[in-house]
């Protein structure tokens, strides 16, 4: 087991190693149930990569998500990417309810992945068609297929996280102190666990690009993580 899938799986059983993912995978095939895999770097979750999942879900009854590992993003995306290690986006990740099993993946594609798994389905987002797909000629080889799942690619974490350098036009002026009455200032210790992002975590504050921004974008993705899902499935898909 990597470093990264050792930490993430400390505290959530939906995050495995390969090897035991592929024994998970094993036995729900033997019960009958079309395994769909999806995959990203999810670094800073948002209402895209929800859609995405959502939608890759629906393709089949067990949904594998995996994750790019830190090195990955980095090599893909440039430097300062991630914003979130590996290990806390598989924890956002799995924390979805559309998802059942969640891996970080260290290879650049998810080729030996797909070898691995065998998965009935391989779903990619809107942003490729089903003749794009970099890995479509090895799902075929094993008589797997590739899907389409998703909305249109309108939402982008490098698109949140150049939107939140350029100042959060639609949450403040540039260079104002943003104030909010009866709420605490950033930092305090007395604000609701249920209260998200724009509730006190930046009153009293000056956002300053880029590292002030980055905290605002790390914390809203950590109340993702914490704030209860009360329609939460209370097994895994594996056990119905």
């Amino acid at each position: 087991m990597t470093e990264q899938n050792k930490t993430a799986a400390a505290g959530n059983a939906r995050i495995m190693a390969r090897e035991r993912l592929a024994q998970e995978v094993a036995a729900a095939r033997k019960l009958g149930k079309k395994i769909v895999l999806a995959n990203g770097c999810f670094d800073i979750l948002h209402a895209g990569h929800v859609r995405y999942l959502s939608g890759a879900k629906r393709l089949g009854d067990v949904l594998v998500v995996a994750v790019n590992s830190d090195d990955q993003v980095r090599k893909q995306k440039g430097p300062g990417r991630p914003l979130l290690p590996a290990s806390e986006r598989a924890e956002l990740v799995a924390s979805l309810e559309a998802v059942d099993l969640v891996t970080i993946f260290e290879e650049p594609t998810v080729t030996e992945l797909l070898l691995t798994l065998r998965p009935e389905v391989h779903a990619k987002g809107t942003d490729y068609t089903e003749e794009s797909v970099p890995e479509r000629e090895v799902v075929r080889s094993y008589g797997g297929r590739v899907a389409i799942a998703g909305d249109p690619k309108n939402h982008s974490s490098s698109g949140l996280i150049a939107q939140a350098n350029r100042g959060c036009p639609a949450r403040k002026k540039s260079s104002q102190t943003i104030k909010q009455k009866g709420q605490p200032g950033f930092g305090s210790h007395h604000r609701s666990r249920h209260e998200g992002p724009e509730h006190g975590l930046m009153s009293g504050e000056t956002l300053r690009a880029p590292r002030q921004q980055l905290r605002l974008l790390r914390a809203w993705g950590l109340w993702l993580a914490c704030t209860p899902n009360r329609n939460r499935r209370s097994s895994r898909v594996l056990t119905k």
